[in-house]
């Protein structure tokens, strides 16, 4: 499991990104109602501004109003549409703060078929299906996260696990148990990976677990989010 920091978000539109450099510049202008004024707060240049924003347009729509001056003076107003991708920013900056803070395990893929809120994701273990969380598109490399709390496991039985639609399933080996007061943390191999998973002390007595017991895991899509790298 790595406890490697991830990166801001991307949200991608075709030939460009809307990068954490951008969400500065549109936050800026949407406090100082210009973007000469916005790009002096952040030390950027006025003409490498207006372009980026040019760029940014081009692929997502009309992102900045412009007033010319009058009585009222001119200026910068963020569009309705740029104000949902700032919200949608927003929205993937908490995603990423929670990965960096939870215990999740992370393994990385290629974005393999893409369906309506589920994508499958080509990784060494095999392939896993995990609900859309980042503006990805097929063939884009992500992160899997699973959340520990989101992992099941039960002892291994003489049939191959089968996935359904609503969970991933494998199978995987017991490395480390460690045991609190009433919890017990279990490290498992997956093949080549490494995944987490937290049970009561009940159940580790109820399923008679040992180190280098060979068990199944499973997590449902739902729960498995992923984020583009």
């Amino acid at each position: 499991m790595s406890q490697k920091t991830i990166t801001n978000p991307k949200i991608k539109k075709k030939k460009i990104e809307f990068q954490k450099k951008d969400y500065d510049l549109f936050k800026s202008i949407q406090k100082y109602g210009s973007i000469n004024k916005a790009a002096e707060k952040l030390d950027k240049s006025y003409s490498n501004s207006q372009k980026r924003i040019k760029k940014l347009q081009r692929e997502f729509g009309n992102l900045i109003e412009t007033r010319r001056g009058g009585k009222s003076g001119g200026g910068s107003r963020l569009t309705e549409k740029a104000k949902k991708i700032i919200n949608r920013y927003e929205e993937l900056q908490t995603e990423y703060q929670k990965v960096n803070q939870v215990n999740i395990t992370k393994w990385t893929g290629k974005v393999k078929k893409i369906k309506t809120s589920i994508c499958i994701v080509a990784t060494s273990v095999g392939e896993i299906k995990a609900a859309i969380t980042d503006e990805i598109e097929r063939g884009d490399r992500v992160k899997v996260l699973i959340r520990e709390d989101a992992v099941t496991i039960k002892k291994h039985q003489n049939t191959d696990p089968k996935t359904t639609s609503a969970r991933n399933r494998f199978k995987g080996i017991i490395k480390n148990i460690t045991e609190y007061e009433d919890i017990v943390k279990l490290k498992i191999k997956v093949e080549n990976k490494k995944i987490t998973t937290t049970i009561t002390k009940e159940s580790k007595e109820k399923m008679s677990l040992s180190k280098d017991d060979l068990i199944e895991i499973s997590f449902k899509a739902m729960a498995t989010k992923t984020l583009k790298i």
